[in-house]
């Protein structure tokens, strides 16, 4: 039982790195009608998923859980090397925590993104240095941003 609830919640953990999970955040900045919040957090977005393509384009590596493919768009998402959602949720926390500068806001989201990326290690759908880089991609585009 204990296990079950463990797989559950780092399972959910990983999903705070998702794409599902940033277009809600864009949603929610919409709607509180703060367009240069929003235009930064799109520019954060279409950057992560440039450079994630760019390096899975040239360095193919294969995840733990070897999954297959049968296309080039299939290969590309097969591919570990990095971890878009542990960049996506570094990016998150540190233009954020920047944006926002709220240390109680900083310290939550920085350990959020620690958690994803250990959620993706623990689901092994990355190694770990999958999700390190994908953190330091991250964090170093929040910041530029």
């Amino acid at each position: 039982m204990l296990d079950k609830w463990k797989n559950e919640f780092i399972r959910d953990v990983s999903s705070f790195g998702s794409a599902f999970i940033y277009l809600l955040i864009l949603i929610i900045v919409l709607i509180t009608n703060e367009l240069n919040l929003f235009i930064k957090l799109i520019i954060g977005l279409v950057i992560c998923y440039i450079i994630t393509v760019i390096i899975k384009l040239f360095y193919f590596k294969r995840r733990p859980d070897n999954e297959k493919y049968t296309n080039f768009i299939t290969k590309i998402d097969a591919s570990s090397f990095p971890s878009l959602h542990s960049m996506r949720a570094a990016f998150l926390a540190v233009f954020l925590s920047r944006y926002f500068s709220n240390n109680y806001l900083t310290v939550f989201l920085l350990i959020l993104a620690v958690l994803v990326a250990y959620a993706r290690v623990y689901l092994k759908r990355h190694y770990s240095i999958d999700a390190i880089i994908g953190l330091a991609i991250g964090a170093l585009i929040g910041i530029l941003i």
